[in-house]
């Protein structure tokens, strides 16, 4: 069973004097591996470089999960930020409404040194996060639409105005109908936007209960990990 010892802690620090912690777990094994990027959400912010491990561990000890086979990477926004700076309890937005944090610029800076010096399939490579890191997920997307092959959003709101981007991304987004913290309208606007597009490939799943706490039976259903493992450019 994969835990959070699995995960070797780092940190990556860019060029402003900015700290990012993060975690990461390389396979074993030869050739190309896809790449695997976990957001965690507001109740995991710190410094610990731990807490933001915990909600995705059911994704890899599905029986034989194809996460195993994956480069995953976990970094965690320190308690003073969000990973997107807008209200999460506002929905979604317009990308100049919601600045990107230092810890999310630091985050794509990262991504461009481990596809630099890591064995990562380019046309594997997915994200998915919860809550403040399903805001971070959706606008992940939108600004990388290029090299993202695939995203799960959960509970989170994405920008509007960015949605043409996301016309032919694999997308499935997951919410509680009765969530209290991140409105459901988040993610239905945001599904909305780009489903308007005709070639848009964005499915949304809405669970009847369950508050703020879509990730549960998200990561606990292996169809969901196959599924984004699945996709491939």
């Amino acid at each position: 069973m994969i835990t959070h010892q699995d995960f070797e802690p780092k940190i990556h620090t860019d060029p402003n004097g900015f700290s990012l912690p993060y975690r990461i777990r390389i396979p074993e094994g030869e050739g190309l591996f896809p790449l695997l990027i976990c957001m965690h959400g507001a109740g995991e912010r710190g410094t610990d470089n731990q807490a933001q491990i915990g909600y995705f561990l059911p994704i890899f000890n599905h029986e034989n999960s194809p996460a195993l086979q994956a480069i995953a990477v976990m970094p965690q926004c320190p308690d003073t930020m969000r990973w997107v700076e807008y209200g999460w309890d506002k929905g979604s937005y317009q990308s100049e409404a919601a600045p990107l944090s230092p810890a999310f610029q630091a985050l794509e800076e990262l991504l461009e040194q481990l596809l630099a010096t890591l064995p990562i399939d380019r046309n594997r490579i997915y994200i998915t996060g919860l809550s403040m890191g399903g805001f971070a997920t959706w606008r992940m997307l939108a600004e990388h639409a290029d090299l993202f092959t695939a995203g799960m959003p959960i509970c989170g709101g994405g920008p509007l105005d960015q949605a043409d981007r996301l016309a032919t991304l694999p997308i499935r987004a997951f919410h509680c109908a009765d969530d209290p913290i991140v409105p459901p309208k988040a993610s239905r606007d945001m599904v909305a936007e780009i489903q308007n597009q005709p070639t848009h490939q964005t499915h949304y799943i809405e669970y009847p209960n369950g508050g703020h706490g879509a990730w549960g039976p998200t990561y606990d259903n292996p169809e969901n990990t196959k599924w984004l493992f699945d996709q491939s450019k």
